[in-house]
């Protein structure tokens, strides 16, 4: 699923070609269900080049950016020293203030695709439709509709 619905985002692939041109040591990190050569799969499919660049998945490492348990991993690693480390990502708790409290420097990517109002007018459809489907088994409700079909 993830395949199809992914693609390169301009904004981002700029800044991803401008860190390679420029001899930065690029390093992938998600809060993502997904182990970490899946998610080279599905960038590569992207058309990023990321065969020399590690990544690395809060699934597969069990800590998460929204802990930030994952950035101290990374550190460790990849002997990464925090002064030097700009942390790109969108969303504001996890990839901006924690990374923050570490001492990292971030750039928020204000430019994802990524729309949090349209996974919350799904919740609030399941809600109505939920709310609907109980106010409808309520017994004084039945005198609407005693020729329901359905029963």
């Amino acid at each position: 699923m993830e395949k199809i619905v992914l693609y390169k985002n301009a904004r981002g692939s700029c800044l991803f070609e401008k860190a390679i041109s420029d001899g930065c040591k690029v390093i992938l990190i998600s809060d993502m269900y997904l182990p970490s050569a899946i998610l080279k799969e599905l960038l590569t499919s992207c058309g990023y080049d990321i065969s020399n660049i590690p990544v690395y998945s809060s699934g597969e490492e069990r800590y998460s950016k929204n802990s930030g348990k994952l950035f101290s991993i990374v550190k460790k690693n990849e002997n990464v020293d925090i002064a030097s480390w700009m942390h790109v990502g969108d969303n504001v708790h996890a990839d901006i203030l924690n990374a923050k409290k570490l001492g990292i420097n971030t750039l928020h990517a204000d430019w994802s695709e990524y729309n949090h109002g349209i996974s919350n007018h799904w919740k609030a459809k399941d809600i109505i439709g939920e709310s609907i489907c109980k106010t409808l088994l309520l017994k004084q409700v039945s005198a609407f509709h005693q020729n329901d079909p359905l029963n």
